[in-house]
């Protein structure tokens, strides 16, 4: 697990962060990568956009398929 520094602790720090930029006149914050919210976030997440950071937030993301998932996969991550 990698941990990385925000000011932003809830959907709704982030949602009012994108309000600010919107009514500053920015660049559409919804396009750009995650990192611009995150420091240290790790490679692999800087393709990831607001956008789609608020999607999963808000539980629009794509059905899981959970037949792909086995029970003690579940167990063993503590969920």
């Amino acid at each position: 697990m990698h941990e990385c520094n925000t000011e932003l602790k809830t959907k709704k720090d982030i949602l009012d962060y994108i309000n600010s930029k919107r009514t500053t006149g920015d660049q559409d914050v919804l396009n750009e990568s995650i990192a611009i919210l995150f420091s240290g976030l790790p490679p692999i997440f800087e393709k990831v956009t607001v956008n789609r950071l608020m999607d999963a937030c808000f539980d629009k993301l794509d059905v899981l398929n959970k037949k792909m998932i086995s029970d003690k996969f579940i167990w063993s991550q503590g969920i």
